[in-house]
């Protein structure tokens, strides 16, 4: 059995598990193997990675990616082969159509479900000025576009893995001429 996975911390914790189920000997004769592969949010390297183990290992199941970009035709592919895949932060909603992602289980809600979780928090708090710092290539659209039509959203600023500081700095500008 072969498990793909995109961050570290879940390849030590899935390792943790399948160590602790192989020492308990829940698996009898099966075994479980973990590959860890980084698709950073890329359709097509997490395509071309899924592909590779598909055609080269016998997956019986994915863990990941984590972002809708790549969980999209991953788990379009994995559905015609019946692969499960779990995908801990994919949350673009077209992700929730049961006849195209059958095999696919989000291990968080769409991203829709998420804003109005966090719209209520807001509201709950008497809070109604936003600012949203969002890193680029995430498919986050649908849940600004909620923030946009429920409370006041002050800034919005994209950043990448490498400048982080660079939003922030952003945010803050925006912030102070509203």
């Amino acid at each position: 059995h072969w498990f793909i996975s995109d961050f570290v911390i879940y390849t030590a914790a899935v390792s943790q598990a399948v160590a602790d189920l192989e020492c308990s000997g829940i698996l009898g004769d099966m075994s479980i193997e973990l590959v860890p592969i980084s698709c950073d949010c890329n359709a097509a390297v997490g395509t071309n990675s899924f592909l590779g183990l598909l055609l080269d290992h016998n997956i019986s199941m994915i863990l990941g990616p984590e972002c809708s970009v790549a969980a999209k035709p991953v788990a379009r592919i994995a559905s015609y082969v019946n692969i499960p895949v779990f995908a801990f932060s994919a949350e673009a909603v077209e992700l929730s159509d049961r006849s195209t992602y059958r095999t696919l289980f989000r291990l968080n809600p769409s991203g829709s479900l998420n804003a109005d979780g966090w719209i209520s928090l807001l509201q709950g708090l008497g809070l109604n000025r936003v600012s949203i710092v969002r890193e680029s290539g995430r498919e986050f659209d649908e849940f600004v576009r909620i923030f946009e039509n429920t409370v006041r959203l002050s800034a919005s600023a994209d950043y990448d893995d490498d400048d982080g500081g660079n939003a922030t700095e952003a945010i803050s500008l925006q912030d102070s001429q509203t």
